[in-house]
């Protein structure tokens, strides 16, 4: 990852630091909680992707400090996001460490979020591009109705794919767009080049996604920073899931497990959920989401056609690859 990043170190040392900026507050406590944060690790994924789209198309319309504002707003976005999908789903774990949500009341970590959200909002507003306010606005609608959305539909194991992948647009794939459009439009690129970014963002976070969703079943809790199968065991049902039950007879663990098993009392509970993941991980589910997760990486890295060769859009190229070989 660094090595692909490698033409972007510097202006990725200009996010963090405006990240930092971030943590200093009149109110000590919540700069604390801030820098707890920031400092928890992340790839940063999301500003790298503004950063090269912005320097991979940019033909003398380049306002450094612009951008690298508008990738620093992408990644106060993505945290917000995760401070409140931790509130929702009682998640104990994030990368290694405990969530806010078991160390702060319930109503305090709705309010960093929001706060996150208005910060990510005002970064997304300096850039005095109305276009890309309003994809900014508009990215915060399609991730507030997916979560909805979500929540009402826990536990569907009916779902189909198309809903599948209706929600992890909404969750991923909304907010790789915003990076990758977002980093055309302010560079003023010409519009089939941000239609070109668009769908590159769009396939590479369903892939990534997609990616995340196996990887909750074949990784390990060092690897994942929170315990393995916490899709399944919260009753979300990924692609992997979908695969297994598409295949297996109607009387199957993972079937007993989302009708009766989590629901029931621990020691049943989790016999009943290492039965499903069990299955699921000796099925070809998990192949045949790695297939469909690298076909989505090709079609990213194919949009990329339209862009000048340079090697910001190789670093664009080489992350496609390596999303779908991540382990973390």
């Amino acid at each position: 990852m660094q090595s692909i990043l490698s033409p972007i170190q510097d202006d990725l040392a200009q996010v963090e630091a405006r990240l930092l900026a971030e943590t200093r507050l009149p109110y000590p406590h919540l700069g604390d909680v801030l820098s707890r944060l920031f400092q928890a690790g992340g790839k940063r994924v999301r500003p790298a992707l503004a950063l090269l789209a912005a320097h991979a198309v940019a033909d003398g319309a380049f306002d450094p400090d612009q951008t690298i504002q508008f990738a620093t707003g992408t990644e106060l976005l993505h945290t917000a996001t995760l401070v409140h999908d931790d509130m929702v789903d009682q998640s104990e774990l994030r990368r290694g460490q405990s969530t806010l949500n078991t160390v702060l009341p319930s109503g305090l970590v709705v309010l960093i979020g929001d706060y996150l959200f208005a910060r990510s909002a005002m970064l997304g507003s300096g850039v005095e591009n109305v276009t890309l306010m309003t994809l900014f606005a508009r990215t915060l609608e399609t991730i507030c109705t997916g979560e909805l959305r979500q929540a009402f539909s826990n536990r569907d194991w009916r779902q189909s794919k198309e809903a599948y992948y209706q929600k992890i647009y909404s969750k991923t794939a909304a907010l790789f767009v915003l990076a990758t459009e977002g980093g055309a439009m302010l560079v003023q690129a010409p519009l089939d080049t941000q239609q070109a970014l668009r769908e590159y963002g769009h396939k590479l976070g369903l892939a990534f996604q997609i990616v995340d969703d196996i990887l909750d079943f074949v990784g390990t809790a060092r690897e994942l920073g929170k315990p393995v199968g916490s899709d399944l065991r919260q009753g979300t049902v990924t692609l992997p899931t979908l695969y297994y039950l598409t295949e297996a007879p109607a009387d199957n663990p993972v079937h007993a497990y989302l009708d009766q098993g989590i629901d029931a009392p621990e020691d049943q509970r989790q016999r009943q959920l290492t039965a499903a993941l069990t299955a699921i991980t000796g099925s070809p589910a998990i192949e045949s989401s790695y297939r469909e997760a690298e076909t989505l990486a090709r079609e990213a890295q194919a949009a990329l056609h339209i862009l000048p060769a340079s090697p910001y859009r190789g670093s664009l190229h080489d992350l496609a690859e390596y999303v779908v070989r991540r382990r973390t």
